[in-house]
């Protein structure tokens, strides 16, 4: 609900002021949890937590006594307030560890000090230091209330109610005047290192570094409760009577928003691109530019959670490596190493991606069938061939399965990563290229790569899994609906997943690179060659040949595809087969570097066609392979003949024209005479 809007900032608000809660006195912010504290020993004593900043949940308190300040240190949070009330949570607010403080002084404030040491102040000069268990005492020197603790360059800046702010270094304490005559109340310092003090009575001041302060008009006489720079650097103050004052010039100037409201405002905290406010009675606002999105992408994990709410709460990307083993169940028990890397890193020459070496010990040792939808893993992601010819295997056994993909995946650099329940193939790039490996689909009816179905192997593994929770209700529709969204240029579902059904306005992945189809498209045709699998004969082979994608290397172009011979597999392939099938004068270069390659898969392939070249004349089902040979250059098809082939068919096409012509003539003729 907005309440006003003032120029670039916005106020609405997050959780609606009621009964049962009391005022809101601080923020603690990290990366997954909103916690906020307040109330009084009287009335209505309070913590709640939020993980989305929507929904609010009260959590336990240390005791029913009134809190002033809590502060988030690693997994801890801490708790500071009346009656000398000083306790630590390590489990998110569930339970809590009292430390005895050796006062019943109201404590306001906390801070964390560079040598991890937690602060803590509060009235009659209280300053304490808590280290592991033990709580030390300071002599700040004064009994004035100390109601705000800062940490400014490795120093402690205390800000005391006898309007002066206390300096301590290495136990040394100086003071220095600000001109206040009510008590202090809030500190920042802000992007340019201007120190902005406020205080009760419309106090505000400035310094350069905190050792002479001088005064700004505010044009407000209200108490100011806190101060806080938003990320841009823009000043924001909080106070009574509903005011928020902001100063766009390091606090010089201060302007007044229209926020219509009257409750008596407390704290505020830096939250994404604006700030959390905490007013009367649990109110708590939100200031930020319009459209602001902090937290929006977040589930709650309180209240309506579903058990894979949290799982899916980050979204793809690292979701193989955190949310994976969250999923399928955590294990203390270190994976075994894998022999799949060892034989990934032989046939292809290059390292296993890291991706997959975190999605096999993530599903190492679990069972996996039920975690995920239209995702199948496959049980190896690369082929041993032994002592064999490993291109020679992937052939032969493609020759045998008609729905075979291992030479549409070899010469496209490709790998099999799963199929869908119809049959059909995800395939994960070889080689990163300029960004993370691609995963593409394979229609098993059609033999061709559909396209990019993910970005990455993370946003596969993530899609599948999120789609299994919401098919097992195992995720709550607001966090599925989420999933989503942190799932919008990421994927580019296939029918299988319906997702048109539930989020007709999910925008799917636009591929920044589509090198792996040009690859499948551009040696189709050998491919089918050597599959010979009895459906496509060679008169099909032409269907399947795309002269554009085939066309005669310039000589200037050379060196550089030797070079990606080199270093990339199907380039590797195709230019060795291609050379071979046609004759081309490059295929003696192609073979050298073949037979050197990095890749088990490429060094095979040129040994193959050494032996072919030498006489072989069997390969697979292939009984004949110079019969074959010589059937498939019979098509004519040879890049080298294109421009003749042009000019054979403009010759036949104009000798077709030239009869035609004649025929009509001599009909006219034999007309007339009749």
């Amino acid at each position: 609900m907005s309440r006003a809007m003032t120029g670039e900032l916005e106020l609405t608000v997050l959780h609606d002021a009621g009964e049962g809660v009391g005022y809101v006195a601080s923020f603690a912010v990290t990366d997954q949890l909103l916690v906020a504290t307040g109330g009084t020993s009287s009335r209505h004593p309070f913590v709640f937590g939020s993980s989305n900043a929507r929904h609010f949940e009260l959590l336990e308190t240390p005791r029913e006594l009134g809190l002033r300040d809590i502060l988030a240190v690693g997994d801890a949070l801490w708790l500071c307030g009346e009656y000398g009330q000083l306790a630590c949570s390590r489990d998110g607010g569930k339970s809590w560890k009292a430390f005895d403080t050796g006062t019943d002084a109201c404590l306001f404030a906390l801070a964390l000090a560079p040598d991890g040491a937690v602060w803590v102040v509060g009235d009659q000069g209280y300053a304490g230091r808590v280290l592991g268990d033990r709580t030390s005492l300071l002599d700040f020197g004064t009994t004035a209330r100390l109601a705000s603790i800062h940490v400014v360059h490795g120093e402690i800046v205390v800000l005391g109610g006898d309007g002066n702010v206390f300096r301590w270094r290495e136990g040394g304490v100086t003071t220095a005047a600000t001109g206040a005559t009510k008590p202090l109340t809030s500190l920042t310092v802000t992007k340019h290192g201007t120190w902005v003090l406020t205080g009760d009575g419309g106090f505000v001041a400035c310094s350069p570094d905190g050792s002479w302060f001088t005064r700004v008009r505010a044009n407000v006489d209200v108490d100011l409760e806190a101060v806080a720079t938003l990320a841009d650097g823009r000043v924001v103050a909080v106070g009574d009577r509903g005011i928020v004052l902001v100063s766009a010039d390091d606090g010089r100037t201060w302007r007044t928003l229209d926020a219509k409201l009257s409750a008596h405002l407390w704290s505020v905290e830096r939250f994404g691109g604006g700030a959390l406010i905490g007013g009367d009675d649990g109110l708590v606002l939100k200031l930020a530019p319009p459209g602001d999105a902090t937290w929006a992408d977040r589930v709650n994990v309180y209240g309506g959670a579903k058990p894979l709410d949290v799982v899916f709460a980050a979204g793809p990307d690292g979701f193989i490596a955190k949310g994976l083993p969250e999923l399928l169940g955590k294990t203390d028990m270190t994976p075994p190493p894998s022999a799949e890397a060892a034989v990934f890193e032989r046939a292809y020459g290059t390292p296993f991606p890291v991706e997959m070496k975190k999605l096999l010990d993530a599903v190492r040792g679990r069972d996996v069938r039920a975690a995920f939808d239209e995702l199948q893993l496959e049980t190896s992601f690369a082929r041993d061939a032994g002592d064999g010819n490993l291109f020679e295997l992937i052939v032969t056994r493609d020759q045998e399965a008609y729905l075979g993909t291992g030479l549409a995946e070899a010469f496209c650099g490709v790998f099999c990563l799963g199929s869908q329940g119809n049959g059909d193939t995800y395939h994960v790039e070889l080689h990163e290229w300029d960004g993370p490996r691609q995963v593409l689909h394979h229609d098993h009816e059609t033999h061709a790569f559909t396209g990019v179905i993910a970005d990455s192997v993370d946003s596969l593994v993530y899609l599948a899994a999120l789609a299994r929770a919401k098919e097992t209700a195992s995720i709550s529709d607001e966090a599925f609906g989420i999933g989503l969204r942190k799932l919008y240029g990421k994927v580019a579902p296939t029918w299988h997943f319906a997702i048109e059904d539930v989020d007709p306005d999910f925008k799917p992945l636009d591929p920044r690179r589509r090198d792996t189809e040009f690859f499948f498209y551009r040696s189709r045709w050998i491919v089918a060659l050597l599959k010979n699998d009895g459906v496509t004969d060679i008169d099909d082979i032409p269907r399947l040949f795309n002269a554009d994608f085939n066309q005669v290397l310039p000589q200037d172009q050379l060196a550089a595809r030797f070079e990606a011979c080199e270093r990339f597999i199907p380039t590797a392939l195709y230019s060795m087969w291609r050379a071979f099938l046609f004759d081309e004068p490059e295929l003696a270069r192609y073979l050298e570097i073949g037979r050197r390659n990095r890749s088990r898969l490429v060094r095979d392939a040129a040994k193959l066609i050494d032996e072919l070249r030498d006489g072989r004349n069997e390969l697979g089902t292939i009984r004949d392979m110079r019969a074959r040979l010589a059937a498939f250059r019979a098509l004519d098809l040879d890049p080298r003949r294109a421009e003749e082939r042009k000019a054979e068919g403009d010759a036949k096409a104009k000798a077709a024209a030239s009869r035609k012509e004649d025929a009509v003539a001599e009909l006219e003729r034999t007309g007339r005479t009749a």
